[in-house]
């Protein structure tokens, strides 16, 4: 088992969609919301594959 980093971050979307190409996944939907309530920055939830072969990292 990988050691895990927990520190939270805050990343915008396109920042986290880089990363997760690098990591060889395709972002395949993505959906953006506006802040809520109390919150000061909007929110997003990118769902990503992986391609069929690949092996991870």
């Amino acid at each position: 088992m990988k050691d895990v980093d927990l520190t939270y971050h805050w990343r915008t979307p396109e920042t986290v969609a880089e990363r997760l190409a690098e990591a060889g996944l395709r972002v395949t939907a993505r959906v953006l919301r506006e802040p809520f309530g109390g919150e000061k920055r909007p929110r997003a939830f990118l769902l990503a594959e992986k391609p069929v072969g690949l092996t991870p990292r």
